[in-house]
């Protein structure tokens, strides 16, 4: 458990799914009912979720299983969870050509390789 002014955060990544159906995020202590509670979920914004079907889904709580029959956890679609007022700025679309993606990378790492790989 975390407290609001020393809490966990994944904010302004790409992350790049291989497969549809995929969770995007799954939050243990995260309750359906309080679904924006910084101190269960800690701090999520701006990042980019790309997989083949374009959509992204967040694991609140976890689900009743055998083990734990009384669960109350549920699976959320990303609007559900951003009209919480969780995780502003989202942002998940369909898995752009190898190319594209070949290119963020490039960009990304070029920067080091001026600044460490001076010969």
């Amino acid at each position: 458990m975390h407290d609001a002014q020393h809490t966990d955060g994944y904010v302004n990544n790409t992350c790049i799914q291989s497969a549809s159906n995929l969770t995007a995020y799954a939050f243990r202590y995260c309750d359906p009912k309080n679904v924006n509670n910084i101190t269960n979920i800690g701090t999520i914004h701006g990042n980019k979720i790309y997989n083949p079907d374009g959509k992204a889904t967040v694991q609140c709580g976890t689900s009743p299983s055998e083990k734990d029959p009384k669960a109350t956890g549920k699976l959320l679609t990303l609007a559900e969870f951003e009209a919480s007022g969780a995780d502003p700025g989202e942002m998940v679309a369909v898995t752009p050509a190898d190319d594209v993606i070949i290119g963020w990378a490039k960009k990304l790492l070029q920067p080091l390789s001026a600044t460490h790989y001076k010969e």
